[in-house]
C-alpha cells in the first residue's frame, strides 16, 4: 500500500512538472517579444561623437610683484622736492627678550575674544597653529616689533616698528580686532 502511494506521488508530480513546462512553449509566447526586438534592431544606429582633444594647463609665473598695482592711480613727485625727515629717536629696543606671538606675522594672527580681568582688558589671540594666548597693553607681536598699546573689548591696538628704507624706522600703527 505504501508503495502504491509514493508511486501515486510519483506519476502526480511528473504531471504537474510537465504541465509548467508545456506551459511556457517558446513559439506561443515569446512571438511579440521577437516582434519587437527586430523591430529595434533594423532602426537605424547612431554615431558617437569622438572625444573632445584634452589641452594640458600652462601655468603663468606672476614677475610682476616689484613694479606699480596695476588698480591705483601713479603716483609722481620730484625726488628733489621730497624733504626726508628721519627720527633718530625711533628704534626697536633689540636688547629685550622676545615674546612668542613675535615669531609670527601679524596677519597670521587672529584676535577670538577678549576678557576683563582687575579692570584690565585681555585680548584671547589665535596663533594659527591651535594655541591661544593672552595680551594686554605692553606685550609685543608680530615680526616688525609690534607693542600693544591699547586693548579694547573688539580690537587690540598696534604700533609696529618698521625700516623706512634709508636707514631708519617709522612707527606703524596696526588694528587686529575681533573675526565675526
Amino acid at each position: 500500500m505504501m508503495f502504491l502511494i509514493s508511486r501515486v506521488r510519483l506519476i502526480g508530480i511528473c504531471c504537474f512538472a510537465l504541465g509548467l513546462v508545456s506551459g511556457c512553449s517558446v513559439e506561443n509566447n515569446t512571438r511579440d517579444l521577437s516582434a519587437f526586438m527586430e523591430e529595434v534592431n533594423n532602426r537605424p544606429r547612431g554615431a558617437i561623437e569622438p572625444l573632445p582633444i584634452f589641452q594640458s594647463y600652462e601655468s603663468f609665473s606672476y614677475k610682476a610683484a616689484r613694479l606699480r598695482d596695476p588698480f591705483s592711480p601713479p603716483v609722481e613727485f620730484d625726488m628733489k622736492k621730497v624733504k626726508v625727515q628721519t627720527d633718530h629717536s625711533i628704534a626697536p629696543d633689540m636688547n629685550r627678550p622676545k615674546e612668542y606671538l613675535e615669531g609670527f606675522n601679524l596677519a597670521a594672527l587672529k584676535m577670538v575674544g577678549s576678557i576683563e580681568k582687575n579692570s584690565s582688558v585681555w585680548a584671547l589671540i589665535n596663533d594659527s597653529q591651535g594655541g591661544i594666548y593672552t595680551i594686554t597693553n605692553g606685550n609685543y607681536l608680530g615680526r616688525n616689533h609690534g607693542k600693544v598699546i591699547n586693548t579694547l573689548d573688539g580690537y587690540v591696538e598696534i604700533v609696529e616698528i618698521v625700516p623706512d628704507g634709508q636707514g631708519g624706522w617709522l612707527e606703524r600703527p596696526q588694528r587686529l580686532a575681533v573675526d565675526e
